[in-house]
């Protein structure tokens, strides 16, 4: 009789040990499965795509921003009042057609000349055909 009450004690205390597993398993998948805990890691899913976002978005911002300052940049260089603010001018003939070569000027012959600040009226003394010699050797 001892000997069936060991063995009842025995497949007792394994089942109630399996019924317990079995219930801290459940516990586990309905902590992990439950609406509270989706919602949880849903937010910190969300929170973790919103701050790859944010910082995808900054790194476009800033690659557009440097490509901004080179155009302009490159538009102040051609811009004329820039150029003239440099110290350079800009010299036409009466009619007010650009002078860029000495033989569309005559000796004698009025010139304007635009700078940053103003017009100077000037007058052709005397022509001087140079070839000027560039910088990169051409």
């Amino acid at each position: 009789l001892r000997e069936y009450r060991d063995t009842f004690d025995r497949l007792l205390k394994n089942r109630l040990k399996l019924s317990r597993n079995r219930l801290e398993n459940l516990t586990v998948r309905l902590k992990y499965l439950s609406p509270q805990s989706r919602i949880r890691d849903q937010r910190t899913r969300t929170l973790k795509l919103e701050e790859r976002l944010e910082g995808a978005m900054s790194r476009v911002l800033q690659g557009k921003r440097h490509r901004l300052e080179l155009f302009i940049e490159r538009i102040r260089g051609l811009s004329p009042l820039y150029k003239l603010n440099q110290g350079f001018s800009w010299v036409s003939d009466e009619q007010g057609h650009a002078v860029t070569d000495v033989d569309r000027v005559e000796e004698g012959g009025l010139l304007k000349v635009y700078v940053r600040n103003g017009l100077i009226h000037a007058r052709a003394v005397k022509k001087e055909k140079t070839e000027w010699e560039r910088k990169n050797g051409k």
